[in-house]
């Protein structure tokens, strides 16, 4: 049988004795009283360990008289529930059953209040409730059955939407409020048959037949507004926290391809999406995926090459070259041709949602969302955050190319300075400067350090014969001769000037040093440059001079270039063609 509340006949002012309002609530033969103040409900008068009765065989309060209330021990309990807002008291009619529907005034009061009301007798295991807590809770009115197992079936503690909470462990919460709690607050939630859900909050309180719970009562309050007002708040803090954050890892990050890893995270995690990529727009009106992070259910996009940036109908490809935002709620509802229904079942593209990424305006790329397990309604709050983080993300691409422009003048501007501009090997200042680095360095490690000395055999005669364009040639081939034998990365080649050039050697001893030299000074000869006026020889050739140091804080770098340029000078005079190593300094033997 369905058991409902009854609105008591009884109404009685705030000012009257509690004996006065028993007797009231006596001779109307209810249990219940409201309690008003000119025409206000303030609150309800029950009895808190009176046996009511059933509804078979309710309890005769008629029966009772005022003056015998105190001699049989009644107590009572004024429930004042300040959520209950000020109601004109309407005219009460009774009902003439105790399951009948509430009757107007108190309908009017809790409706007014967005009320529901419930009593969970715990003798009997029979829930009572409001018509208000049954449209509260998506029930039609008159369809609750009362029982205890069908109201745990209806409710989902907190906000557990997606995984619906047990009925036993909703059972566990109740039973943990019987033993431990007087007064108890339960916020939970309801889906009503359409999908739509609701948030509620239960305040109430146990009352106890000595020291035994008998009875579980309260107000059921409708919060689902607040719910959604906290909701979106968070989601504004969220989105307004990934925002500073990217504008922040901009500023710090000069890197594209780390903004760009942390923009679809945070796509990824604010929305909660399946799949969220930065597709790279292609000249040929293709794309490739070039950053993407995904749920692990279904696979990666990753470095694919699409002949189709969107594969979307011809008025989206535009609206997205205009520099605007796309949200698909359910692919297949947009008609696609087969080919795009294949691709996006592979990928298990359900619903997506695409911004572009403008330069210059022009298209550079697209920021994509997708929801793979089920088409997706996408809210006002995921495109904002989408169309934020793109002009987040455009800042770092713009960044990213200034960036790039910059380095590559300032690689430039290094080459001006420290590159002989003829042969494309260091100048003299680059060698200097590298051959100070490289001794405190060994200095350091005591590790040895050579110097080869290198000039071209009677250069002002070829010069003379062959031209200076000529001779312009010669050093850019003799260098890179000497570049391609030396290729360590601590190792340096240098035009020291004129015809003459400089190798280090850092970590080099003199047996290694002279095994070099005779490397460059077979490199030069096998490039067979003629040269007619040579007296030593019909082609250019190399006089190379070798000197080895093992740095140490009493000796100077120079004594190494002196000793390199010593012995180049005695090749020379030797006929030139030829290679002599220098003998070590007193010093350094």
């Amino acid at each position: 049988m369905i058991s409902v509340i009854q609105p008591s006949a009884a109404q009685v002012n705030d000012d009257i004795p509690l004996k006065a309002v028993l007797a009231a609530m006596a001779a109307a033969g209810q249990s219940q009283a409201l309690v008003t103040h000119q025409d206000q409900v303030l609150g309800v008068v029950s009895f808190a360990e009176l046996p009511l009765g059933t509804d078979a065989n309710p309890l005769d309060l008629s029966a009772l008289k005022a003056e015998s209330l105190p001699s049989v021990g009644l107590t009572c309990q004024l429930e004042a529930y300040a959520h209950v807002p000020p109601m004109p008291i309407q005219p009460v009619v009774p009902t003439a059953s105790p399951t009948a529907l509430p009757m107007a005034r108190l309908q009017q009061v809790l409706q007014g209040a967005g009320l529901g009301i419930w009593d969970w007798d715990l003798q009997t295991q029979q829930v009572t409730c409001s018509a208000e807590l049954e449209f509260l809770l998506g029930l039609e009115p008159n369809s609750f059955d009362g029982r205890y197992e069908t109201f745990l079936q209806l409710i989902r503690l907190g906000d557990s939407l997606h995984e619906p909470t047990s009925g036993t462990q909703i059972d566990l919460y109740f039973q943990t409020i019987l033993r431990q709690c007087k007064h108890y607050q339960l916020k939970f939630s309801v889906v009503h048959g359409n999908g739509a859900v609701r948030y509620l909050l239960m305040q109430g309180q146990v009352f106890y037949q000595g020291e035994k719970p008998c009875r579980m009562t309260g107000l059921v309050f409708d919060i689902t507004a607040h719910c959604q007002a906290e909701a979106a708040l968070k989601r504004h803090h969220e989105r307004q926290q990934i925002i500073s954050e990217m504008a922040q890892k901009i500023r710090h990050s000069l890197q594209l391809e780390s903004v760009l890893e942390q923009a679809v995270l945070a796509m990824r995690q604010f929305l909660q999406a399946d799949r969220a990529i930065v597709m790279r727009c292609l000249a040929d009106g293709g794309g490739q995926v070039i950053q993407e992070t995904v749920d692990g259910r279904f696979d990666s996009m990753m470095d694919w090459r699409l002949r189709s940036t969107w594969g979307l109908r011809p008025d989206h490809q535009a609206r997205l070259s205009q520099g605007l935002g796309l949200a698909i709620n359910d692919i297949k509802a947009e008609s696609p041709s087969a080919a795009e229904i294949e691709f996006a079942e592979f990928f298990g593209i359900c619903s997506e949602v695409i911004f572009p990424l403008m330069q210059d305006d022009r298209l550079w790329g697209l920021l994509i969302a997708h929801q793979c397990d089920r088409p997706r309604t996408w809210d006002h709050s995921d495109i904002q955050l989408l169309e934020t983080l793109a002009t987040q993300v455009g800042i770092a691409i713009q960044q990213a190319k200034l960036h790039e422009k910059l380095r590559y003048a300032n690689d430039q501007l290094q080459r001006l300075v420290f590159i002989d501009e003829l042969t494309q090997v260091s100048n003299r200042r680059q060698f200097e400067e590298h051959l100070e680095q490289e001794w405190r360095r060994l200095c350091r490690e005591q590790s040895p350090i050579s110097l080869l000395m290198c000039d071209i055999d009677h250069f002002k005669q070829y010069n003379d014969t062959y031209g200076h364009p000529a001779g312009d040639r010669c050093l850019a081939s003799v260098a890179q001769a000497i570049s391609d034998i030396v290729k360590r990365p601590a190792d340096l080649v240098a035009r020291y000037g004129g015809e003459e050039f400089a190798v280090i050697l850092p970590n080099t001893d003199q047996a290694g040093a002279e095994s070099i030299a005779e490397e460059i000074h077979f490199a030069v000869r096998r490039l067979r440059i003629p040269h007619r006026r040579s007296p030593s020889d019909k082609i250019i050739t190399l006089s190379i001079g070798v000197a080895t140091s093992m740095p140490i804080a009493a000796s100077y770098r120079q004594g190494l270039v002196e000793n390199a340029d010593r012995a180049l000078y005695q090749a020379k005079a030797a006929g030139r063609n030829c290679i002599i190593v220098a003998k070590p300094s007193p010093s350094e033997s």
